[in-house]
């Protein structure tokens, strides 16, 4: 099977096996065996298993059998989420094995929801685990660990000296930099070819340092022999990135590895995932509230990773805009992105050129505005692979249709970006449809979107008619919308405040969030405000340019000096010349 190959891993012991039964026809029974043997156990000498017994399609029948040696009895067999048609029985053999059977009757069909947990882990099923405690798997990972942690060189003891004499006294920096090395300078590929624990062993860390690639639990051991090399108590770390783990049965079902650094001697951990190459964070916001097992000596017990706040994946938006008599809108926008922001804006931006990316926000601007031009889109970061800054750019835009014209009033359309950009406007997207649920909303991240949005309208236009709005919502905590609207004379301050603060909502829960986009149908959030009808004569469109701008014309460049005007005729002609350019300020005259 090649899949794996899709994420730069290739694994021989994936195979598919196909085959054609020729002859079907409708109405016919197909009863099908399968064999499944393991012969490369990830855990040697434990054992564990999920049946599920209620599914996709109704279940008449279904048997789930486990025969237990007598050296590695079963510790552990529940039944979760039980509909009550589950017998379990068991008998010792002769030999001494233990027999236990699970049989389920007529389990009803269930239906998968948008969003929901793993199907599997919201039905009925039997989970069953040799294993005792997760304190056992915690050691056994250790000492899988162990050796290859061991393997390490002088080029490895270069660097992290190096690292030291550059930061000094602060661990913290020292930290970050020995995880930005894993991080941006191992490539993300490998082979999982191992005898022992396939997917779960990782190669020796001198190996993975020379060849400078490696897979997720390679580039963590990488991480956590380097900061053992500079003094840190650091762990591997297994984590499952997907559904919690059942808690009473300890199972190895782990499918990514981290690192940690346990900051005081019984104290918290810090998380590191150095297999993201463009993450400004240390511990991406995506891998919140998942369950992970930190490997130690003495073992340790399963726990739940920290799901950071909205305010640590926000984006912030600070707009000035300038309305002309004509109807035109200059916006100049400044958006700092943090957290689950960052990661995705940067990885989109990055491998972009300047053109691509600013024709990338003149899409999302004319979702708002359908004829808006991005005149420049300035990164303050010019390297977008340093990731000790963050993501912070402005734009500078033209949006010449913003006011609509009645016959007795004019409206005025709000440019909120946060509409249209930010993680928070995803998150909710395509999860909403259903009226009821019976299982959980998961998202992928919290997120918070904070907007700021102040217009300066021409004297000519007239002044802002609106009352002053406040518009509230929230859901328990975990979501809120506050979005405000002032004017005063000629000028108007809007905002606009979107928090998700977590990343599960229950089927009640959902109940609120759903009766909040009745109520507002995400209340369109009434976007466009009411000015006072004032008529002027329309008048040719001046801009001023605070810098001198050359455009080239069929009789040669014509020269454009500071503080001189030009009409809109001049700017269509020479529109790429414009977007080019360097603007200062640009402000309608009358």
């Amino acid at each position: 099977d090649n899949d794996s190959i899709e994420s730069n891993i290739y694994d021989p012991l994936d195979r598919v096996i196909r085959c054609n039964v020729p002859g079907l026809k409708i109405g016919d029974v197909l009863k099908v065996k399968t064999v499944r043997r393991a012969l490369k156990p990830r855990c040697e000498g434990a054992w564990g298993d999920i049946s599920v017994m209620e599914w996709t399609s109704p279940i008449l029948k279904s048997v789930f059998e486990v025969t237990a040696p007598q050296a590695l009895p079963l510790r552990k067999a529940v039944v979760r989420n039980p509909l009550g048609n589950v017998v379990t029985s068991k008998k010792t053999l002769p030999c001494g094995s233990v027999v236990h059977t699970f049989v389920c009757t007529n389990s009803p069909r269930c239906f998968p929801e948008p969003d929901m947990p793993p199907l599997y882990t919201q039905v009925q099923r039997v989970a069953v685990s040799t294993t005792e405690s997760w304190e056992e798997l915690s050691k056994w990972y250790w000492h899988l660990c162990e050796s290859h942690l061991a393997k390490t060189n002088a080029a490895m003891s270069s660097l992290v000296s190096s690292a030291r004499a550059e930061c000094g006294s602060s661990r913290n920096d020292l930290m970050r930099r020995l995880f930005k090395f894993v991080s941006q300078e191992i490539r993300y590929m490998g082979l999982t070819m191992e005898d022992k624990s396939p997917g779960y062993a990782p190669h020796d860390v001198d190996i993975t340092f020379n060849n400078r690639y490696g897979v997720c639990r390679d580039k963590a051991a990488l991480l956590v022999a380097l900061l053992r090399m500079a003094g840190f108590n650091a762990f591997p770390v297994l984590i499952h990135a997907g559904a919690k783990m059942d808690e009473e049965v300890p199972q190895p079902f782990f499918n990514h590895a981290i690192a940690a650094v346990e900051d005081t001697p019984g104290g918290e951990y810090i998380l590191m995932d150095p297999t993201n190459e463009s993450t400004v964070d240390m511990f991406p916001s995506y891998l919140g509230d998942k369950s992970y097992l930190v490997a130690r000596p003495e073992g340790d017990t399963l726990r739940t990773s920290p799901v950071p706040t909205s305010a640590h994946n926000s984006l912030l938006i600070n707009s000035k805009c300038t309305v002309s008599e004509k109807g035109s809108m200059f916006l100049e926008a400044k958006i700092s992105c943090r957290g689950i922001n960052d990661i995705a804006y940067r990885h989109a931006l990055i491998r972009r050129t300047p053109a691509e990316r600013r024709e990338l926000f003149e899409r999302i601007l004319r979702a708002i505005s359908p004829n808006a031009e991005v005149l420049i889109c300035d990164f303050e970061t010019a390297d977008m692979s340093d990731t000790e800054k963050p993501l912070v750019f402005s734009i500078k835009a033209i949006l010449p249709e913003a006011i609509l014209r009645g016959k007795s009033e004019t409206e005025l359309t709000i440019p909120f970006l946060g509409a249209k950009i930010g993680i928070a406007n995803f998150l909710f997207k395509d999860n909403t449809s259903l009226e009821k649920r019976k299982y959980p909303l998961v998202l992928d991240s919290t997120a918070g979107i904070s907007e700021t949005v102040e217009i300066a309208l021409d004297d000519a236009t007239g002044e802002a008619l609106c009352p002053k709005e406040n518009l509230a919502s929230s859901v328990d905590g975990k979501y809120s919308l506050v979005r405000t609207v002032v004017s005063k004379g000629s000028r108007i301050n809007a905002s606009r405040d979107l928090k998700i603060s977590a990343v599960e909502f229950s089927p009640s829960e959902y109940d609120c969030l759903l009766s909040l986009k009745r109520v507002r149908r995400w209340k369109r959030e009434k976007r466009s405000l009411t000015t006072i009808k004032k008529r002027t004569p329309i008048r040719e469109h001046f801009y001023t340019l605070v810098k001198l701008l050359h455009f080239p014309t069929k009789h040669g460049s014509l020269r454009i000096k500071s503080l001189k005007r030009f009409s809109h005729i001049t700017e269509k002609r020479s529109r790429l010349s414009l977007r080019s350019a360097t603007i200062l300020q640009c402000v309608p005259l009358r």
